[in-house]
């Protein structure tokens, strides 16, 4: 709840509550608790990190990423259409490739659905 209310009060410009938000998470994990943002956008970014840590390997991240407008840097990409294995690549917030396919069970009950593009 912590990381919720710190993201909402950057989204707002809250900066000494976002970072106190994130503090009080660090400190109960036993990190250091400096956090001190000048900007909503730092204040945004150490929310995210800070989730970032709190949940990995939960698969929260390209969620949170995508609802902020943020890119996702991925060490590798299959599009499906290419494979890069050459290095870093990008994911960005617009791009069709975040969009999941519709199920075909959900195709197959409303017969007016069309699949999203892939």
């Amino acid at each position: 709840m912590y990381l919720i209310r710190a993201e909402a009060n950057a989204k707002l410009g809250n900066t000494v509550s976002a970072d106190a938000d994130v503090a009080i998470i660090r400190t109960r994990a036993g990190a250091v608790a400096n956090v001190a943002s000048a900007t909503a956008s730092a204040a945004l970014d150490a929310v995210l990190r800070e989730k970032r840590l709190e949940f990995t390997f939960e698969g929260h991240r390209s969620f949170d990423l995508f609802r902020n407008g943020k890119d996702m840097i991925r060490i590798q990409c299959n599009t499906g259409k290419e494979v890069n294995v050459s290095g870093f690549c990008s994911v960005s917030a617009s791009s069709n490739l975040r969009i999941y396919p519709i199920p075909q069970r959900e195709l197959d009950a409303n017969k007016l659905m069309i699949q999203n593009d892939l």
